[in-house]
């Protein structure tokens, strides 16, 4: 079953699960913490992202995240 989440609009989420925050189509995951620390993860092309900051989450850091991850491939 595909999920939307809000923080990817334009991408379909497979689902919430495996402890992970987001499963995409493509392979990629992420996880999410409180106050804005992730780690989104691309094992097609081996690469992590990881970032932490102190946010109230509104600034949608998971979302430039995969912005970054899409723009390396």
């Amino acid at each position: 079953m595909k999920t939307q989440d809000h923080n990817f609009p334009n991408d379909p989420v497979i689902a919430n699960r495996y402890q992970w925050d987001c499963v995409f189509p493509d392979g990629d995951i992420g996880k999410y913490g409180v106050g804005g620390q992730g780690l989104y993860i691309s094992p097609a092309t081996d690469t992590v992202v990881a970032y932490f900051c102190t946010s109230d989450g509104a600034n949608q850091e998971s979302t430039m995240a995969r912005a970054i991850m899409k723009s390396l491939s």
